[in-house]
């Protein structure tokens, strides 16, 4: 190499890339934060889904907590004040990190992103037994205690069917104004998380379209949702001990 920093063929030595070089680097690495990114979003959200049944399960023990505390009698609840001190007051613990912001800010002020079914809440429930110790649940792996809710839901109660002309159905979208007295939700891949009233749950994936449809608001006539609906047979087989013992 000569003194000067040329070569013998008389060109300097390349020191960098090229811009064609640069252009072919960028576009792998875009492929491939484009093959990355869905798998990251899945991950993203399978880790919201996991955290939001963690806040489940830490209010059903605060539910039992507040149950022991009453003799076995099962609590009459109406919003999440009573069971705020049983976990330390921290709203976190209310909140579900798939909800969108204003959903937090809406469960903040009105109570909870989780509902408890209502016979779990204390009060009669139409078409079921009514529930007032934790020992007369006979099946408490069966037994649904809380799930995720709409924020817009009027209190923390649970309420997605009701009786309606010896038939089971979806409860309508009625109420109050922007009120959701339905307040099922499908927030985590079509579904929603269920904690029963033994400790555990998982996650449920509403099966029929015309649930999500229903949740979603794109069907409103909750006779054609509910019409050999398998949600529907499920939630009521979890929501408790029916009145007629034949349905």
């Amino acid at each position: 190499m000569a003194r000067n920093g040329r070569t013998r063929s008389g060109l300097r030595p390349r020191s960098g890339f090229t811009l064609t070089e640069l252009l072919v680097v960028i576009s792998i690495i875009c492929l491939m934060m484009s093959l990355m990114l869905p798998g990251l979003t899945r991950a993203q959200r399978q880790a919201e889904q996991a955290h939001c049944l963690a806040n489940q399960h830490q209010l059903g023990l605060a539910w039992q907590q507040l149950v022991a505390e009453q003799d076995d009698r099962i609590p009459k609840l109406s919003d999440s004040g009573q069971l705020r001190p049983y976990v330390y007051d921290v709203d976190e613990v209310f909140l579900c990190k798939s909800a969108s912001v204003d959903d937090n800010e809406k469960s903040t002020r009105v109570g909870s992103c989780y509902g408890f079914a209502v016979n779990m809440c204390g009060w009669p429930y139409d078409g079921f037994k009514e529930r007032r110790t934790l020992q007369s649940i006979s099946h408490p792996g069966e037994q649904l205690l809380l799930t995720d809710i709409d924020p817009d839901s009027l209190g923390i109660e649970f309420r997605p069917v009701i009786r309606s002309r010896n038939r089971w159905m979806w409860n309508p979208w009625a109420g109050l104004v922007g009120v959701n007295s339905q307040n099922m939700t499908a927030r985590h891949n079509d579904g929603c998380n269920m904690t029963f009233v033994d400790g555990h749950g998982g996650h449920t994936r509403w099966r029929d379209r015309r649930t999500l449809e229903f949740i979603k608001g794109t069907l409103n006539d909750p006779t054609e949702a509910s019409v050999d609906n398998r949600d529907l047979r499920y939630v009521v087989s979890i929501l408790g001990d029916k009145l007629d013992a034949n349905e």
